[in-house]
């Protein structure tokens, strides 16, 4: 059971599209484009991860996303420090991103979580330096 970290008081709700899903998504979850308008979870590790699911949505579906500013990710391994440039793994989850050249959804706001927690991030996405 995921359990939710609080470290943004509030998000702004500019920054936030709708798009059709690919397959089946879970809030938090890290999407890539996979044809015009379609989402589905990010499935290559470090590469092309530019928005982050806000709320579960079934295949077929529509469902909000964040393209920029405050969210909530789905961490995929422990991660701690505030700051960490956070990347995609291959189930579509947050971690650190240690490897240059790795597209970076955003950056942790402090709060530390453990592998299945949401927790909150600024949506900035950028390659790792």
């Amino acid at each position: 059971m995921a359990i939710t970290k609080q470290g943004i008081s509030a998000y702004l709700e500019r920054g936030k599209a709708t798009f059709l899903a690919g397959s089946a998504i879970s809030k938090g979850q890290i999407l890539v484009f996979s044809a015009e308008g379609t989402v589905v979870p990010a499935s290559v590790a470090g590469t092309n991860s530019f928005i982050i699911a806000t709320q579960d949505i079934a295949s077929g579906s529509y469902g909000e996303v964040c393209i920029l500013g405050g969210s909530e990710v789905l961490a995929g391994a422990a991660i701690a420090a505030a700051g960490t440039p956070l990347t995609n793994d291959t189930n579509g989850n947050a971690v650190a991103s240690t490897a240059k050249g790795d597209c970076v959804i955003g950056y942790n706001t402090g709060v530390s979580g453990a592998s299945g927690d949401i927790i909150p991030l600024i949506v900035s996405p950028s390659l790792h330096p």
